[in-house]
């Protein structure tokens, strides 16, 4: 079912973050593909564009299915070494707009609180 938003739902949405693409980046967090999730670690607050295989939902499942093929398949080369279901680094500049994320954050507490609650179990 989809929910259509008022224009004063779609501009409340838009204000949590710099731009149109930041704000669907920011709305994948979780989700197979690329997202922007923020995270919060020794005092600094910053945005981290992450890249997931699969579904956060989904991950335990597809780790399991990997450890028994590993287990199953033995010694083949491609089952050794450890497999990155997600990955993520963080940035300073809005993709999307050029926007400085650093001065974006200090300027807008509020929403990057809202936004790390959001992301808070997605971040790596």
């Amino acid at each position: 079912m989809t929910v259509a938003l008022t224009p004063v739902q779609k501009e409340l949405s838009l204000a949590m973050t710099c731009c149109k693409y930041m704000k669907e980046l920011t709305d994948n967090a979780g989700r197979a593909g690329i997202s922007a999730v923020v995270k919060s670690e020794m005092g600094t607050t910053f945005f981290c564009l992450q890249s997931r295989a699969t579904d956060s939902d989904a991950e335990e499942g597809v780790v399991s299915l990997l450890n028994s093929a590993r287990m199953s398949l033995g010694s083949l080369p491609w089952t050794k070494g450890q497999v990155a279901l997600v990955a993520q680094r963080g940035f300073k500049f809005c993709p999307g707009c050029g926007t400085d994320l650093t001065l974006w954050i200090k300027c807008n507490v509020d929403q990057i609180n809202e936004l790390a609650a959001q992301s808070k179990s997605f971040v790596r």
